[in-house]
């Protein structure tokens, strides 16, 4: 079995969304405090992943965790969306019109991916300024997998 470390500064909301989506798709990870405003990394035994950023390690949660999409245009949809989402200063609106878009509840229509958990970990003051967003992020918290692992 795969021991797995995040180190990344506790403070960030792109580490909650890393930890949230590691601990919804069922990976047991433990936790080191990172550098503040330094990159995340995880640490998969050995080897560390850090170069791609909070999206790459999202994507490794969510194919993990079936929180990523096999389908190439899903998948692509999923990574515009983080491309904004895990941005130091997200802009909100272009994410709620990638959102409007959605067929359903979350970004994907009934699945959820980790381009919704991202969205719950954005600032709820800022969210409720963007109906999509926050009918995201409202569907993502009530889903069964994610209320136990909100503290994580």
């Amino acid at each position: 079995m795969t021991s797995c470390t995040l180190i990344a500064d506790p403070t960030s909301r792109n580490t909650t969304a890393i930890a949230l989506a590691l601990a919804v798709s069922g990976i047991k990870f433990s936790r080191e405090e990172g550098v503040p405003a330094s990159a995340p990394v995880l640490k998969l035994d050995s080897r560390m992943y850090s170069a791609g950023g909070t999206s790459s390690l999202l994507r490794y949660a969510g194919h993990v965790g079936k929180l990523y999409p096999d389908n190439a245009t899903k998948a692509l949809a999923v990574d515009e969306a983080l491309a904004v989402v895990t941005l130091s200063k997200p802009d909100y609106g272009v994410l709620d019109e990638l959102f409007a878009i959605a067929p359903g509840p979350f970004l994907l229509g009934s699945e959820m991916s980790v381009a919704d958990i991202a969205v719950l970990c954005l600032p709820h003051d800022r969210l409720s300024k963007f109906s999509n967003l926050l009918a995201t992020a409202d569907s993502a918290r009530a889903d069964p997998r994610v209320a136990p692992n909100l503290s994580n």
